[in-house]
């Protein structure tokens, strides 16, 4: 039997012993983890918005993308390729980090891009063409080694990345599969509850907790739409520098979620900062209201210019089978997202499960009387999962 051959109940085994709840925070050690630089499309340096009113940033005008290749003790079976979230730390980030190397120990050959405008905490339209340049990578690193066609694994807004890559006609037909974690469809519903917690269902306005470190960053996006007597456009670089500094220091720290406890570190951040623009950048972090007035406002203000943000144009190009998978405790995107993207793919072509295992960060033993529906939910996720990268 070839190795590609293996019965794939074998990889879920191996994905189970990793990924399920009682996998606390253990690291598959027999994983290698090889560093390597990806040359960018030269277009794609020149895509990000550049709409701060000052030079690209470092993001933008970057030639090369680092990435993480894992590669497993034994023969891989499959090939996944890994697309992050927003998250100044990528691949660097230890659960992020962990997850891939729990997906290597399934089998799999895995790469892990660094997706520049991402690391930089930004929504912009080069993620497509960075991931894609990760994919082809990939994809001849499979084709060498024997291996079915490399399925994409994203992980929160690495769905917008990933439904660029899976719609686009190049690229359509090579992927073996599109597994979604805690991704997205609609993005100004989606800045709405990370930012207040708010959302509909079923035409009912709803609200659940949500995480207020994340504040920052929906408000970084939304910097570059301010008018100019909120912050002058020569000040955006700077200002949107400040908030990034902020998610650094607090992103992950779940004791800074209760009230008051991350204006310390606001307000450290704001002695950065001339005095004209404390009072913004405390606003942008919640410390003081006014930020969702803001950023409505931003959003009408930028009129067409998120749109690409938007997946629901691409959805309906994907010809890979899809599998979207969303915690229902989800603070930071609301499971109702994850119902979106379902509707708006291909009919019979996508499969949605919800579950009490995994938020956005991380998994947790369900409660008594769920146990068992959340083992079959687990073990059919997983069974996609092991399936994907084999053609299955």
């Amino acid at each position: 039997m070839k190795a590609s051959q293996q019965p794939t109940w074998i990889a879920a085994a191996r994905l189970l012993a990793w990924l399920g709840p009682w996998g606390g925070e253990r690291v598959p050690r027999s994983i290698v983890r090889t560093e390597i630089d990806l040359a960018r499309d030269a277009d794609v340096t020149r895509k990000g918005s550049g709409s701060d009113g000052a030079a690209p940033e470092s993001w933008q005008r970057a030639a090369t993308m680092r990435a993480y290749l894992y590669t497993p003790s034994a023969r891989p079976t499959g090939a996944y390729l890994v697309a992050q979230g927003l998250h100044y730390a990528g691949p660097d980030d230890p659960r992020f980090d962990r997850f891939c190397r729990a997906v290597a120990a399934g089998g799999h050959l895995v790469l892990a891009p660094f997706l520049p405008a991402f690391g930089a905490m930004r929504v912009d339209a080069s993620v497509g063409d960075d991931l894609a340049t990760a994919f082809d990578e990939l994809e001849a690193r499979a084709q060498r080694a024997c291996l079915p066609k490399p399925a994409v694994l994203s992980i929160s807004f690495g769905s917008l990345a990933s439904a660029m890559l899976a719609s686009r006609a190049s690229h359509a037909d090579r992927l073996g599969g599109w597994l979604s974690f805690g991704g997205y469809r609609d993005f100004g519903a989606t800045l709405r509850f990370a930012l207040t917690g708010r959302y509909q269902h079923a035409g009912k306005p709803l609200e659940a907790t949500h995480d207020p470190l994340n504040a920052p960053v929906v408000f970084l996006n939304i910097v570059p739409h301010l008018e100019e007597a909120t912050l002058a456009a020569d000040r955006r670089a700077a200002f949107s520098e400040a908030l990034r500094e902020v998610a650094r220091r607090t992103w992950g720290k779940m004791e800074l979620k209760r009230a008051g406890a991350r204006d310390p570190f606001v307000e450290a951040v704001a002695t950065m900062l001339p005095e004209g623009e404390r009072r913004l950048l405390r606003v942008a972090c919640g410390v003081l209201p006014g930020a969702e007035d803001l950023v409505e406002d931003g959003l009408r203000r930028a009129g067409s210019g998120f749109d690409f943000a938007d997946p629901l144009s691409l959805l309906g190009e994907v010809k890979a089978p899809v599998t979207v998978v969303h915690g229902r405790d989800d603070d930071v995107i609301p499971w109702v997202e994850a119902r979106k993207l379902h509707a708006a793919l291909p009919a019979g072509r996508s499969e949605v499960f919800l579950t009490g295992l995994y938020g956005h960060t991380g998994s947790a033993l369900p409660k008594p009387r769920e146990a068992v529906a959340e083992a079959r939910t687990l073990l059919r996720i997983l069974g996609r999962m092991a399936a994907a990268p084999r053609g299955g």
